[in-house]
């Protein structure tokens, strides 16, 4: 032990520039590769929490024609697939809103709460079994008037008293408390909140998540079973076996892989940011390889006196590799004082995983156990290189790497310039799709446009909206029954003859089109009476349904007969994600299907205008004033693809500084072991741009080969990623050469201040050292 500590201290004395420097690398690597592998970790643990996790998959239907998958089924179908497949243990259906407005009354006060809610049927305890806490479960979803609601529901709306039996009022449905179930962690599917009874719809309408218990092992039945005469019926089964490319698959994916293979496709971005740790971690060890090398001239006279000495080769080879790990371990303990500020951070905002040491003790201690058997792994080749010189010669002083040396220290670096490049072009293009997508028109207005939500039915949201009209407060307004991208509702209808499977449906009023300034092609815009339902078809469902403008004025089945009206340009109602589909815009006459509340300002003097709409919602309901924009609501659609640029771009930064650090290396090297030859050169006559010709040009050589290695490799990444977009940024040949320039710079800075002073040194005190 004392050996290990006496080599330490004589590392770090003969250069405390290269001790800063690895632990700088080491440190800002370590906590990096911490805040990655946690949220990988949540990722890939996603929906595991469930006792039956393996077991429950989620239905999906496949549509052959375009391609895409919808992730919605109605009430009737799963009763059916339950009776005809025996392999299905049980099924729950959901309808989950995103927050909504509960009321609750305590010590006589009224009291307004947001929180997550849903709708499920009874076999929601058989599929995800929560673990109840206090009451009980028994009917509660078999009538209206009970309620599951969460720990911390129920901490926050009652505080200490006791929830059970206590009322809950959301909009015209009222709850009494039957039971509290402990929390769903947070990478899960079912948002915490309130549970309760599943209210009988139309079997048109397919509005809901339907979630199957299924026996192992026998998927392969339940899908061939699925797909079958007994559950399609002869008619469509026949249709769909004349006609496959029209055909409509009905599958069951596991919900454990959805978040990461399915609508999301979160697995690039979880993929990705391992990647990016692991490299992290690689170019900090190799800067320490490196600077461990470069460090070796300084010290093979005294490690040969030890061997002189007697000290066993093998002793003083792990005392030498033990240095990697105290090199580790002190950085590991930095690391964890960074990742302890770091979650209170802004750049924490991009990660959704809990940061927290305290919740990640396990997974931590298993990294950092992990990571210091790595370095005593990496640090045997610097301890055999540095020993492997005989006595004579290392008393000698003339040092210098073998071929196979180079070769290895070249590939290094090599690498380290290559990911450096890579990283820097492909955080480059992620920021431009994301630029490009929320620049991107969506065919209306989305800019001075600000939205209050509402779901209590006993406001009137028109009336509201022509007070706000009248003084001034708004330039116009209207209404509709959710956000676009998150719509939410849709149809699937009997209708000339032919079934049209599921079409978006966005419930609006008439002023809604002109309101956007959304063009009509065909036929009129809405009327203002509201006598009866009006739809307005956009131009996708026309195209995909092979209907023309001769279906304008005929008669639509909606909830109730409907006229149609026009026909309407196509608009991005989604994110751009996804390619416009089919949909209708649909005035209803009842006012219950109108949530949100759509406002458009001036842009002048947003505070008043702001005060003046708080002071009119006052007037109408004492609920929380919440004034949000659209554009920041429909810029939240990409803010996974933002999120991920940021990181990218984070930890690029970092992999290059680390990287010009082992530059750095490179060339400490360079000058200490060529020390003779440079004044050789010196007194022969060369002066100081051929000196640094002579240190630097390895190094240019090596940053082109990396250029040529890093853009294939970041074109196709960026390719691979791109595809995930139905619209997208086009990738300029300049991002390539400007990232190769950028690299090219930053080495050059990084070396030029080594190289000069090895440069200028005086060439009679290099040969007097020598």
């Amino acid at each position: 032990m004392k050996l290990i500590i006496n080599n330490f201290k004589q590392f770090v004395k003969s250069s405390k520039a290269v001790f800063f420097f690895n632990i700088a690398g080491f440190t800002v690597a370590f906590t990096a590769f911490f805040v990655i592998a946690i949220q990988v970790y949540y990722d890939f643990s996603f929906n595991k929490n469930f006792e039956h996790s393996n077991e429950i998959h989620q239905f999906i239907r496949y549509h052959h024609a375009n391609g895409s998958n919808y992730w919605t089924i109605n009430q009737v179908l799963p009763d059916e697939i339950k009776d005809k497949i025996p392999e299905v243990r049980a099924y729950c259906l959901l309808q989950q809103t995103n927050r909504t407005e509960v009321t609750a009354e305590i010590d006589g006060e009224r009291r307004v709460h947001t929180t997550g809610y849903a709708q499920a049927t009874q076999g929601f305890f058989d599929v995800f079994t929560p673990e109840i806490i206090s009451g009980s479960i028994e009917n509660i979803f078999d009538a209206q008037g009970k309620a599951l609601i969460s720990e911390e529901t129920a901490r926050q709306i009652f505080g200490d008293k006791d929830p059970l039996g206590q009322t809950l009022q959301s909009g015209q449905l009222t709850f009494t408390v039957a039971a509290v179930y402990k929390d769903f962690p947070k990478n899960c599917t079912l948002a915490n909140g309130i549970f309760s009874y599943m209210f009988p719809n139309d079997p048109v309408n397919w509005n809901y998540h339907g979630y199957f218990l299924i026996e192992p092992g026998s998927m392969d039945k339940v899908t061939e079973k699925l797909n079958s005469v007994d559950i399609w019926g002869e008619e469509m089964f026949r249709k769909f076996s004349e006609n496959p490319e029209e055909r409509i698959e009905y599958q069951l994916p596991a919900l454990k892989d959805i978040y990461l293979h399915g609508y999301n496709k979160r697995i690039n971005t979880t993929l990705s940011l391992l990647v990016i740790g692991i490299i992290l971690l690689l170019i900090a060890f190799i800067n320490y390889t490196n600077f461990a090398i470069s460090m070796a001239p300084a010290r093979i006279r005294n490690v040969n006196i030890h061997k002189i000495f007697g000290v066993d080769l093998i002793r003083l080879r792990l005392a030498i590799a033990a240095e990697a790990v105290l090199f580790t371990l002190f950085s590991l303990a930095l690391s964890l004082v960074c990742l302890h500020y770091f979650k209170g951070s802004g750049l924490a905002s991009n990660f959704v995983a809990d940061l927290s040491i305290e919740n990640n003790r396990q997974l931590i201690t298993v990294i950092s156990a992990s990571i210091l058997f790595i370095s005593l792994i990496i640090g045997i080749y610097p301890a055999i290189y540095t020993t492997s010189f005989n006595e004579a010669f290392a008393m000698k002083g003339s040092f210098s790497l073998s071929p196979k040396g180079v070769i290895l220290r070249n590939t290094l670096i090599l690498f380290q310039f290559t990911t450096s490049i890579a990283l820097i072009c492909i955080s480059g293009m992620i920021k431009m799709q994301n630029d490009y997508m929320q620049n991107y028109s969506w065919g209306f207005q989305k800019e001075n446009i600000a939205y209050l939500q509402m779901s209590d039915q006993k406001v009137d949201l028109e009336l509201l909206g022509d007070e706000l009209k009248q003084n001034g407060s708004v330039i116009d307004y209207t209404l509709s029954w959710n956000l676009p991208g998150r719509i939410g509702m849709s149809w699937g209808r009997n209708f000339e003859g032919k079934y049209i499977d599921y079409f978006t449906i966005w419930p609006v009023t008439p002023n809604f089109l002109d309101f956007f300034g959304v063009k009509m092609v065909a036929g009129e815009n809405f009327p203002k009476e509201r006598d009866r339902e009006k739809i307005i078809f956009n131009q996708e469902f026309m195209r995909v349904n092979d209907f023309t403008e001769d279906i304008i004025g005929k008669e639509f089945e909606g909830f109730s007969p409907s006229d149609i009206v026009g026909v309407v340009e196509n608009i991005n109602f989604e994110s751009l994600h996804e390619p416009i589909k089919p949909m209708a815009f649909v005035v209803f006459p009842s006012k219950e299907y109108y949530n949100y509340l759509y406002l458009k300002l001036s842009g002048n003097d947003l505070p008043a205008n702001t005060a003046q709409i708080e002071q009119t919602w006052t007037k109408f309901t004492d609920r929380p004033f919440d004034l949000r924009f659209l554009d920041t609501a429909m810029d939240n659609l990409y803010r996974n693809e933002i999120n991920t640029g940021n990181l990218i771009s984070v930890f690029g930064l970092i992999s290059v500084l680390i990287a010009m650090m082992g530059v750095y290396g490179l060339v400490l090297f360079n000058t200490r072991y060529k020390t003779k030859e440079i004044a050789i050169r010196k007194i022969n006559g060369a002066d100081e741009g051929e000196i640094l010709q002579l240190l630097n040009r390895n190094m240019l050589r090596l940053l082109l080969v990396s250029f040529v290695v890093a853009v294939p490799i970041a074109f196709l990444v960026i390719n691979n990623w791109l595809d995930r977009f139905a619209y997208k940024a086009q990738v300029p040949w300049w991002l390539f050469v400007g990232s190769g320039l950028l690299v090219l710079l930053i080495s050059v800075v990084t070396v030029s201040w080594q190289s000069y002073k090895a440069a200028i040194a005086n060439p009679v005190d290099s040969l007097k050292t020598e």
